[in-house]
């Protein structure tokens, strides 16, 4: 009767393993997809949502929120960039109508970029 192959070699991985077996870009990734995640719950679920962030409009779940699932789910650099890159040029299209703790994740979006 022949053995069940050992866990290591068993084909099938989880999608998301824990925590302390990621590298820090992907749990970096996936909570800065969570954070930007928030603004588009609250408006899914008809919440005001928090005062320190911008109407939504339909560019942004037309580019944003798909670029975020494809972050969220493969955190590599790549795509990371290009996420951040989308919310950039995002925020700076919205400049004027912006508060400044967007001004302050803007900066740090950038520095990830450079």
């Amino acid at each position: 009767r022949p053995r069940p192959a050992p866990a290591s070699q068993h084909p099938r991985r989880p999608r998301f393993p824990p925590l302390w077996v990621m590298s820090s870009l992907a749990i970096y990734g996936r909570f800065w997809c969570l954070h930007q995640a928030v603004p588009f719950v609250d408006k899914v679920l008809g919440l005001a949502g928090a005062m320190d962030n911008r109407p939504l409009g339909h560019t942004d779940f037309l580019f944003r929120v798909p670029i975020l699932f494809l972050a969220f789910i493969f955190p590599h650099t790549k795509i990371l960039m290009v996420a951040h890159v989308v919310n950039i040029v995002s925020w700076a299209f919205w400049m004027p109508r912006v508060w400044d703790y967007m001004c302050w994740c803007a900066l740090t979006e950038i520095v990830f970029v450079v």
